[in-house]
């Protein structure tokens, strides 16, 4: 299966990271902290397209269940940002 590019602002990563930890396999999690910054602060790291929807509807998913807006509001942004890179 082929991978899919990312490019993600290095807060959104940990914020993934973070809430998905207990989620994703632990080679999606080791190869998006393993991703470096660069100088504006983005990582880039190659992902499968099923490794993509599966972040997004977890991301989804914890947006919908949880009371805290500021998780809600991240968990959205990073959805859409990762959106841009299902189609």
């Amino acid at each position: 299966m082929s991978k899919v590019q990312v490019t993600l602002e290095a807060p959104i990563r940990d914020f993934i990271v973070d809430t998905l930890q207990c989620i994703l396999d632990e080679a999606t999690i080791k190869r998006l902290q393993k991703a470096r910054i660069d100088k504006l602060g983005y990582i880039k790291c190659m992902i499968n397209p099923f490794e993509l929807e599966q972040m997004i509807g977890d991301l989804c998913f914890e947006g919908n269940h949880t009371e805290d807006r500021e998780v809600q509001r991240m968990a959205y942004y990073a959805a859409e940002v990762l959106e841009i890179y299902s189609r």
